[in-house]
């Protein structure tokens, strides 16, 4: 690992690596999960985390906008982000809640390519999902406030610590009321 790139001669190392034309940018972006909850969400925790992950989203696409415009004025970077089940593992976060939220904030943040990398069949299914609840959502109001949103992800009543059955959880989020 590190330790053996530190030692290694300039040459194994020139050797080993790849230039990549054209010149492609990379932003890594470490995102506080919400920690500590139990039971259901609250609202403030639903905000939180949407709010974390558009500020961080948002990020990536500005410095990947001042990276391109100091090699290549005259082009528009094309964002690509690469996100995962965020604060599902030690935290207990919900894998479907917090994929719903990365998925809301992408498209808040102007990203245009999100992928979004589940590991297994689980995490997929979760992602599914969350996609699903998305279409619901969008499909039932082309654009709504936050608190809106918030609240509506709110009623489902998702819990910190999902159940070990994917089925148990809600198909949609619940209407409009």
């Amino acid at each position: 690992g590190a330790r053996w790139f530190v030692s290694a001669e300039p040459a194994v190392v020139s050797h080993a690596v790849t230039l990549v034309q054209p010149v492609e940018f990379s932003n890594i972006v470490a995102i506080k999960a919400p920690e500590g909850g139990r039971l259901s969400y609250k609202p403030e925790h639903i905000m939180q985390a949407l709010l974390r992950a558009y500020s961080a989203f948002t990020a990536v696409r500005l410095e990947s906008g001042r990276l391109m415009a100091e090699s290549e004025p005259s082009a528009l970077p094309h964002v690509v982000l690469h996100t995962g089940n965020w604060g599902a593992g030690a935290f207990g976060n919900n894998m479907t809640l917090l994929a719903l939220l990365q998925l809301v904030a992408a498209a808040a943040a102007r990203i245009d390519t999100l992928v979004f990398h589940t590991f297994d069949h689980r995490g997929t299914f979760h992602l599914n999902k969350a996609r699903a609840w998305l279409e619901a959502l969008v499909s039932q109001r082309a654009s709504m406030p936050l608190t809106d949103l918030v609240m509506r992800i709110y009623r489902a009543g998702l819990h910190w610590s999902e159940p070990e059955d994917p089925e148990m959880l809600p198909a949609a989020p619940p209407s409009h009321s």
